[in-house]
């Protein structure tokens, strides 16, 4: 399947408290998928993603966030049965936290800021 049709089907959450990280993706992705949704914090992110009318088929989840982290948000929704890829997205980049993001059920990681070629290949990669 070429890059360009996967991408055109594809339903993504976009979980991010930022708006202007917010924006940065949408204008990014736009153009390029099926659909895109907003949640501004996990418990957002884990009531659109068990809505199955939505049928998202990608997250990208900030990892810190007010109300309820990316890591709390990404733990429930497995606990779920949700194997919808989830790509954590974090200012945090050590060594540790790549380890942590990596051991709590994320399927990708980008660093921020977001490098936009980047984001694709990490998205291809895990669908």
């Amino acid at each position: 399947m070429e890059t360009s049709e996967q991408l055109s089907r594809l339903k993504v959450l976009i979980v991010e408290d930022d708006f202007i990280n917010m924006e940065f993706l949408i204008e990014i992705l736009g153009p390029y998928v099926a659909e895109l949704f907003r949640a501004t914090n996990g418990q957002e992110a884990i009531d659109m993603t068990l809505n199955q009318s939505l049928a998202i088929d990608l997250i990208l989840m900030d990892i810190k966030m007010p109300f309820m982290d990316g890591f709390e948000a990404t733990r429930l929704i497995r606990e779920h049965g949700i194997l919808i890829p989830v790509i954590a997205q974090t200012a945090y980049a050590s060594d540790f936290d790549k380890k942590k993001i990596n051991q709590a059920g994320f399927d990708g990681y980008l660093a921020k800021p977001i490098d936009e070629s980047l984001l694709f290949q990490t998205i291809l990669k895990v669908l």
